[in-house]
């Protein structure tokens, strides 16, 4: 066989692998033949063709100059060299704006580009050919300028809000967490044991020298404190040369600044304890640590324990307010940060005096009604998914325990059997008596397993029981009761307590019922002791102060670690949107961090901001790529808002990202290792880019984008039930967001730049549901107006796009409070993030805007709003109920039009009702312009 013949049947075999989109395997056919004949043009073309399907624009280039090369100039007019061409205008394009091809590539390959940028000028010259070039032109002459510009357009970007706006602006402080504390290192809380535990010692010693874990909504900081004493545990286990390689930094994350300003105190109260302990008297140490429990968990302390808190409340004021702060060296606070937690101390320091007990107490009721409002749900509609889930659970826990064997069976009753004094299970010489105690045995594993769903949203006293004599007191008194060393300080308190006596009725506590605060000591500390029962030396309740015995335990640990993790561990508070501040690490824009300080995080713990936060979807693209690399690393969360809604992950993980979770690796390049509504949420990073025969095709990503710019446009309609209330927040700055990780996984830059490019070009068209309209063209003009260099893609910005900052005009209108409708004022939820603009022709009606918000869906299928009519804004600068002001930007180019038109209208919706949310529109004279930039709260 000649070689030519070799390379013609190479060259056909990696055809066919071509139009099989088994691209790798036609990279080794193509590479094969231009190797049997060296000489020959076409087969590193058909090999630059395959690389551009790939992806990989750099072979791809370097394939079309050895092409050139050896074609003759009387190929010049040949199809083969208008293919080249066109190949390589559009592979200069996505090659530099992805930073693979340098621009020291481009000049070394100067004459081979500028004689296939001939092929324009020849008679013939395709539509794609000479746009291509046209395109190439325009960004080669932006290329010196694009890497500074890049660089302030993603700054830019990060700062975008991803949010559809709330009606009420305010943020809600929860002072008491839900969660059950847990150790990030060891588990994930209760019913997790040993599920993903992190092997510290099977890290090299570079890991161990940057462990780095990050809680996001860290709320009342618990999970930090089973952290920190968890590290600690697994700390002591290590040999002495890998002791002296560990550091740990743990990055807490709210969004509320007063959650962080009482955590901050909180740490500077176990730091003195840590440091000064020993050096103390008795009465100092206790009150120090009553401070340090009725801080955390009481509802009103004891007057001692609020003047030592209202000292650290001063200390940290004084320190934060040094240049630089003079915290403790292992407690940091991010610049940025604050002036928020100095705002939450100033309160606490002179706003309190207007507080009073009896004021405070009003509000311990609503803990009780949460309970009742829970069993509520589960009996509605709305708890159906909930009843649903948990009959699958008792068929799936049936047939579990049904496929046990006689010996697992045994091995899980015996040790509870032995403790209530039951027998243990007989031999097989007794089968019948066997057989009796095994079928007991097995009810009592399904009752067990079934607990957790049996008590959801029940008081109950069961494990209290050490608490009953002080439950009574609390009864009365609505305190915890203080060690005897502190009693002292009460005229009366001892002998009350002792004789269990009523408390003086000059004290005027309004009636209320019980909140089960015991069932909190018990199951937010004491059951954390009791897991960790095997590490440390648990204390048993003591009967004289049992409750806060229970915290003096748990935290306890917290200042032991502290002591022996000196120098080795540093806590970070840092106040913000969890989203924002992930990506501003991810785009090295978190400037006011120090620089050592972590940008990706071996595990983090979301809490139930995802509920908030779109779900899965938004983990996955915002949190998941903060993660290492690593074995162990996990992004955890847990759902709380909504639970009662889901029968199983999979419903959960189709609503909020259109897949089911099998398909997240192939196009979210992440894994879901759990995903359990009722107990765990957690995933994995892969890493990254995949190779692209492990991604979807192009065929089903573009179905799969379609349907998440669908869901955004137009979401499902919400329930208004507070408790199963499913948010789907997400405005359009998440898409693009989406494309720029989407390139991030490995798939092809020409695939996300297209279908961005037939949205902008209006040319968008799909069988899912037809797309005729303007929309969401007008919302990406202003979303990629100042941001489009920040794109890993070229975009062909229409003619009519503003390209920079100044090309946009930022408005307001404010109204009248009594202009919002009296259902978004008054009934429908204010915290869901729903908000948008509709823009719209006068002419099209009065009633335009309820008629619009009500079938907002005609306008994706061309039968409202033609012509540009009508235009959806999903992303708004500000809005707020309570002060009646909107912000949103525009094109001034746009803005101009629209005035010189005349009869244009605004008018805000709720998308999750798609209803106008005020009386009457606002006619485009009301628009006032502002000249000066947003300030940057304004964007949050």
């Amino acid at each position: 066989m000649s070689a030519g013949s070799s390379a013609t049947e190479l060259k056909e075999k990696g055809n066919a692998k071509f139009k099989q989109q088994q691209f790798q395997d036609a990279v080794k056919c193509y590479q094969k033949a231009e190797a049997a004949a060296p000489t020959e043009a076409v087969y590193p073309s058909n090999l630059s063709a395959t690389f551009f399907e790939l992806g990989d624009y750099s072979s791809c280039f370097q394939s079309i100059c050895r092409a050139v090369q050896k074609l003759g100039d009387s190929e010049d007019v040949s199809p083969l060299f208008s293919r080249l061409s066109t190949r390589l205008a559009k592979t200069l394009c996505f090659g530099t704006c992805a930073g693979q091809i340098s621009s020291e590539s481009v000049q070394s390959n100067a004459e081979v580009i500028k004689r296939l940028a001939s092929a324009v000028n020849k008679s013939g010259s395709s539509e794609d050919l000479v746009s291509s070039w046209a395109d190439w032109t325009r960004m080669e002459k932006d290329l010196k300028k694009m890497g500074a510009a890049a660089a302030q357009a993603r700054t830019r970007f990060s700062n975008l809000p991803i949010f559809r706006k709330s009606t009420d602006s305010s943020i809600h402080f929860f002072t008491i967490g839900h969660d059950k504390p847990m150790s990030i290192i060891d588990d994930w809380g209760p019913g997790d044991e040993n599920k993903d535990p992190l092997d510290l010692d099977q890290l090299p010693s570079s890991d161990l020298s940057r462990l780095a874990f990050f809680f996001g909504g860290v709320g009342d900081a618990r999970h930090v404190y089973g952290s920190i004493t968890g590290a600690h545990l697994n700390f002591q286990k290590l040999s002495k040369s890998k002791k002296s390689k560990f550091k740990v930094h743990f990055t807490l994350l709210d969004v509320h600044p007063t959650a962080l300003a009482r955590d901050l105190c909180m740490f500077l109260l176990l730091d003195e304890l840590a440091r000064k302990e020993g050096s103390y008297d008795e009465e100092t140490v206790a009150e120090i640590k009553a401070t340090i429990f009725y801080t955390f968990l009481g509802i009103i302390v004891p007057p001692y324990c609020h003047a030592r808190f209202h000292a650290v409340v001063q200390s940290a004021t004084e320190k934060l307010q040094r240049t630089p702060p003079s915290l403790p060296s292992w407690l940091h606070v991010n610049t940025d940060s604050i002036p928020g937690l100095l705002a939450s101390l100033r309160h606490w320091d002179k706003g309190l005096a207007y507080k009073t007990t009896k004021e405070v107490l009003k509000y311990h009721t609503q803990w009780q009604g949460t309970a009742y409002k829970m069993k509520a749900l589960l009996a509605s509609d709305a708890g159906a998914g909930f009843r649903r889930m948990k009959q699958q659970k008792q068929w799936e826990i049936e047939e579990m325990v049904r496929n046990m064997s006689d010996e697992e069976a045994i091995s899980f009753s015996e040790p509870a059997a032995r403790a209530n004094g039951v027998w243990p299970c007989p031999g097989r010489e007794m089968p019948r008596q066997r057989k009796a105690w095994l079928e007991v045995a097995r009810e009592g594993i399904i009752k067990y397993k079934m607990r957790d769903l049996d008590n959801f949203g029940q008081k109950g006293n069961e494990g209290l029981e050490p608490f009953e004599s002080e439950m009574k007191w609390y009864e009365k008194t609505k305190t915890f009761i203080p060690p005897a060393v502190l009693r002292r300080q009460y005229a009366g308190m001892e002998e009350a307590w002792r004789a269990d006596a009523q408390t003086k009725p000059h004290i005027g506590y309004p009636t209320m019922e019980d909140l089960n605060m015991f069932g909190l000591v018990s199951t937010v500390l004491d059951q954390f002791s009791l897991r960790m029962t095997d590490k440390i030396n648990q204390k048993s309740i003591n009967a004289d102060y049992p409750a806060l015995s229970v915290g003096e335990t748990f935290f306890d640990g917290v200042v032991e670690a502290l002591r022996t993790l000196q120098g080795r561990i540093t806590l970070e508070f840092l106040q913000g949107d969890l989203i924002r501040e992930l990506s501003k690490m991810r785009l090295n824009a978190d400037h006011t961090r120090p620089t050592h300080f972590p940008r990706s995080y071996m595990r983090m713990y979301l809490s139930n901001v995802p509920d908030y936060t779109h779900g899965v979807l938004n983990k996955a693209i915002y949190a998941v790529p903060s993660l290492e690399c690593e074995p162990g690393s996990i992004a955890g969360s847990n759902c709380m808002l909504n639970k009662g809604s889901w029968t199983t992950g999979d419903e959960l993980c189709y609503h909020y990202a259109h897949m089911l979770p099998h398909d997240m690796p192939k196009f979210l390049g992440c894994e879901v290792l759990e995903l359990d509504p009722w107990t765990k949420i957690k995933l994995k990073r892969l890493p990254t880019p995949l190779p692209l025969k492990s991604l979807a095709s192009r065929t089903e990503l573009t179905a799969w984008l379609t349907r998440i710019l669908f869901s955004i446009l137009i979401p499902d309609l919400s329930s208004q039930n507070g408790t199963a209330r499913i948010d789907y927040p997400n405005n359009l700055v998440v898409f693009l967001d989406l494309l720029i990780h989407l390139h991030g996984i490995g798939f092809p830059a020409h695939w996300l730049s297209h279908f961005l490019d037939t949205i902008l070009s209006d040319t968008f068209s799909t069988d899912i549901a037809p797309y005729t309209g303007q929309n969401p063209i007008h919302p990406l003009n202003n979303i990629l107006t100042g941001t489009w260099e920040a794109l890993p893609f070229p975009v062909a910005l229409p003619p009519t796009f503003s390209h920079s900052e100044d090309d946009l005009v930022r408005l307001e209108v404010l109204t009248p409070a009594a202009n919002f409708t009296y259902m978004t004022a008054n009934i429908h939820s204010s915290e869901a993030a729903v908000v948008g603009l509709l823009l719209f022709r006068e002419k099209m009606g009065s009633h335009i805007a309820y008629h619009v918000a009500q079938n907002i869906h005609q306008i994706l299928e061309g039968k409202l709003g033609g012509g540009g009519n009508v235009h959806v804004l999903t992303m708004m600068d500000g809005f707020d109920i309570k002060t009646g002001m909107m912000r949103w930007r525009m094109s001034l180019q746009r803005f101009k039009q629209m005035k010189a038109e005349g009869g244009w209208l605004m008018a805000p919706y709720r998308c999750d009702m798609r209803e106008s949310v005020v009386e009457q529109p606002f006619p485009i004279k009301t628009w006032r312009v502002i000249a000066q930039e947003l300030p940057q709260e304004e964007l949050d």
